[in-house]
């Protein structure tokens, strides 16, 4: 019915805007029609399209993977480099390979990760496991490698003063040396990229290549992206831990783990045989940082009483958790305009709460303005460190508030957000990145914690350009000199727009992972007008930042990476060119490989 309403009503103004220049009624009608029959058909064109593009996508990588197949059947005297024959350079090798593990044996995830490297347009590259492989095992792969120098330990040549890894990287003679587990497979512009760069980077820096994961069918299934930097707080944050070389130079006692800084060598990447892939055990998660004992802080909520599934008021059940948080002294500011306040709020005043003040708001009407009660909140603090807190949240440890506060004790951090979760278990932010032609959006937003390398990604500390104003820490002392929240955001980028400013004025933003809550989103927030506010505050905000943060250095995004594109939402996967260069090699790679395999078998 309203399809054909708004057909009668486009027919009426074409027929009127026809007769004003003089065409007959025949005509006009004709013409109707053809306007008509010509927007169904593009109708019908663009919903076919956009069903099939799915489908079109998997059948065009099949159809390449298929292809790639044909040529790898190819017979071949020895192995031949693909895309471009390798350039030697002087001197010793520009990159030194230890290979995980204590005995490695000869098979084809072996062979796999030798052919990766022998791919490498720059050489040579030298290869370093420990193996007790007999004698003709170790003669042959030599034999069809000639482009790598591979140099084979046993169990007789270690010392009592190295393990496996470290004695490696004792006898490594490269300028970089990266530890790859076996059966994983590097970039082929891996070591151009360094021979770009090896002047420019100093000794004991690290450089982490993106991540990639493949599904048993060979299409990408998830990538851990390399951030562009790594603050000097942030060190044992690092996520790539597979994928990071080391420039070690002339330097004998560099290390893997505790580089002096780290750098993104993003766009190179490292395909990995297993999400599940075990971390170092020299990399631990961050132990919690607690500043100054009982510290003084102000906690400040806006409610609107919303309940939960059973009745009960959110802003109650937070109080409560909040009277057992440990090693700080809280204030409560609760800005509400329920009725009764003194008897809402009785009898709340316990354990680390020790005060709490009702600030009298306007009822959320048509023109509900979350900023604006915020603002009013803030404006009651007593004490300089302050927590802005929706109701709907519940902290998963009594040091939640206390681990939020520690960054605080750097007066170059401008506000520390935390890690927030769904009920289900599954993320809901941490962190949030900016710099894209769309609006800010939390990166893998909604996946379920199923392993290790997600937790470790979760638990750490970083630099980050954003974090929700569901949990947000700062000095009120920065609030006052940036002046709050916005008011013109009233619903939605209120927190991210604030942000964006406190690093206008080089202020930087803190994600603690330590600091965890459990987020119910927008269950504390009035849902009147809101399609109508977020729609005009996403225009109000691309407006404002969309080309600042494209040219300005201050606001650089230490998440953004050049795979990153607007239409992947939260899942950080490469575009589908990318895609499908990536799954190609890897296919390759695999193919030969397993050739090369049948070959020294016989």
């Amino acid at each position: 019915m309203q399809s054909l309403l708004l057909l009668s009503c486009s027919s009426k103004v074409v027929i009127n805007k026809l007769s004003i220049i003089g065409c007959s009624g025949w005509a006009t009608i004709w013409i109707v029609l053809y306007c008509h029959l010509r927007g169904l058909f593009l109708e019908l064109v663009s919903l076919i399209f956009s069903a099939w593009r799915q489908p079109l996508k998997r059948f065009l990588r099949r159809l390449l993977l298929l292809a790639e197949v044909c040529i790898a059947r190819w017979p071949m005297a020895e192995l031949r480099f693909w895309p471009m024959g390798q350039q030697k350079i002087a001197g010793k090798p520009l990159l030194s390979v230890c290979l995980e593990g204590n005995n490695i044996v000869f098979d084809l995830n072996l062979l796999k990760t030798l052919v990766s490297l022998a791919f490498q347009r720059i050489g040579p590259v030298e290869v370093l496991l420990l193996s007790e492989c007999s004698a003709n095992d170790l003669k042959k792969l030599m034999a069809r490698f000639k482009s790598l120098d591979i140099r084979i330990f046993n169990s007789e040549d270690l010392s009592e003063q190295f393990n496996g890894p470290d004695f490696l990287l004792a006898h490594t003679l490269g300028e970089f040396v990266i530890s790859m587990p076996i059966g994983a497979v590097v970039s082929p512009q891996l070591t151009a990229l360094l021979a770009k760069r090896v002047h420019t980077i100093a000794n004991n820096t690290a450089l982490e290549l993106d991540e990639i994961i493949l599904k048993p069918n060979g299409f990408i299934d998830d990538v851990w992206l390399s951030r562009k930097r790594w603050g000097p707080y942030e060190l044992k944050s690092s996520i790539c831990c597979a994928g990071r070389l080391l420039r070690k130079g002339q330097q004998s006692d560099a290390s893997f783990h505790n580089p002096q800084q780290i750098v993104g060598l993003q766009g190179c990447w490292i395909q990995l045989t297993d999400r599940d892939w075990k971390l170092p055990e020299q990399i631990n998660c961050l132990p919690l940082a607690v500043g100054n004992l009982d510290q003084q802080v102000t906690v400040v909520i806006p409610t609107i009483r919303s309940c939960d599934t059973e009745g009960n008021p959110l802003v109650l059940g937070l109080l409560r958790l909040l009277a057992e948080q440990v090693d700080v002294s809280i204030d409560v500011v609760v800005v509400d305009a329920g009725s009764e306040p003194s008897t809402f709020y009785a009898n709340l005043i316990s354990g680390a709460i020790k005060s709490i003040n009702v600030v009298p708001f306007a009822a959320d009407g048509a023109e509900f303005n979350f900023s604006a009660k915020v603002n009013a909140g803030i404006a009651a603090a007593t004490t300089e460190i302050v927590v802005l807190l929706n109701d709907d949240l519940q902290p998963l440890s009594t040091r939640s508030i206390a681990a939020l506060l520690s960054p605080l004790s750097d007066p170059k951090v401008g506000v520390v957000g935390a890690q927030l979760l769904f009920p289900d278990g599954s993320l809901q932010h941490a962190g949030v990145i900016t710099g894209l032609a769309r609006p800010p959006f939390h990166p893998r937003h909604g996946v379920k914690l199923k392993n290790e390398r997600i937790k470790f990604w979760l638990h750490g500390l970083r630099e980050v350009a954003a974090v929700t104003g569901a949990v947000m820490a700062f000095k009120r002392s920065k609030w006052a000199m940036l002046k709050g929240f916005d008011e013109s955001f009233a619903v939605e980028f209120n927190d991210t727009d604030f942000c964006l400013r406190a690093r206008d004025n080089e202020c930087l933003i803190i994600y603690q992972g330590a600091s965890l809550f459990r987020h119910l989103e927008k269950a504390s927030r009035s849902q009147n007008g809101y399609v109508l506010s977020i729609t005009n505050e996403r225009r109000l905000f691309l407006e404002r930042w969309h080309k600042k943060l494209k040219s300005d250095p201050v606001l650089d995004d230490p998440d953004i990476h050049p795979w990153l594109h607007i239409n992947d939402a939260h899942k950080l996967l490469p575009n589908w060119y990318n895609s499908i260069c990536i799954e190609i090699y890897c296919k390759r790679v695999k193919l030969k490989a397993s050739k090369l395999f049948m070959e020294l078998r016989k």
